[in-house]
């Protein structure tokens, strides 16, 4: 369902998912409960980061781990 950070948007679904909609609903309700649970969030194939955890609104990361090779392209921060 969140293959990388990127994708922490519930609308940002795998080209090659057969049943996006399903997803979508599905990220909705594992993001919600994830948050509040303050749970982390394993990346294996994110340029930028291994480890990601969230505030309890999904707006800020409280915890990181970065990659320790450099990406190809550079993170673009806000």
């Amino acid at each position: 369902l969140m293959p990388t950070h990127a994708h922490q948007n519930p609308l940002w679904v795998l080209a090659y998912d057969d049943y996006p909609m399903t997803s979508i609903f599905a990220k909705d309700r594992i993001l919600a409960e994830a948050y509040q649970g303050n749970y982390k969030f394993i990346f294996y194939h994110d340029a930028y980061y291994r480890m990601i955890q969230w505030d309890q609104a999904g707006k800020e990361i409280i915890s990181e781990l970065k990659r320790e090779a450099k990406p190809k392209v550079p993170l673009l921060n806000k």
